[in-house]
Formats: C-alpha cells, sequence, structure tokens
C-alpha cells in the first residue's frame, strides 16, 4: 500500500467540499452504528469507507495496481481531513 497516495488525495483533491462530504458521512453513520461501505467517486480518486472493519481505501485511478491503493483506520484517515489543508499554499 502506497501513502503517497493519500498525500496526493489530500493535496489535489480533498477540497474543503469533498472534506465535509465525506466527514459528514464518517459522523452521520459511525453514530448510527453502521456496518455496510460507502462509497465516493471524485474526479481522480475513490473513497470507499468500510464501517465494519473501520477501514478506509482511497483508489487513484490513474495508477494502476497495488501502488494506486491505500488503506488506513477511518480514525486516522477522519484525523487527516480534519488537518488544516496545504492546498492553498501551493
Amino acid at each position: 500500500m502506497n501513502q503517497m497516495v493519500m498525500t496526493t488525495f489530500l493535496l489535489d483533491e480533498a477540497d474543503a467540499n469533498i472534506r465535509k462530504l465525506i466527514l459528514d458521512s464518517i459522523d452521520r453513520l459511525t453514530g448510527q452504528d453502521y456496518r455496510g461501505v460507502r462509497k465516493f467517486e471524485f474526479n481522480r480518486f475513490d473513497v470507499s469507507l468500510d464501517f465494519e472493519n473501520g477501514e478506509v481505501t482511497l483508489t487513484d485511478d490513474l495508477t494502476v495496481g497495488p501502488a494506486g491503493e491505500f488503506t488506513t483506520s477511518m480514525q486516522e484517515f477522519g484525523a487527516a481531513l480534519r488537518a488544516p489543508s496545504q492546498s492553498s499554499t501551493r
């Protein structure tokens, strides 16, 4: 799994609206004890929230194979989304 996938997602695609959409889904469905999978498809990245296993998988559509996927805990992913965005400084 490639940590760079998450870094690229956070810098290049996760604008304020995308962050809010995903975080709202995490907060709402975690509070309901939801056990399914919620998927989002954005321009370059797909985000899969697996509530049963507490994991998030990011898939970079431009990178084929394992190098284009990254899986992390939902807690870590949520914390990364809540961190200040660095994209505005680039």
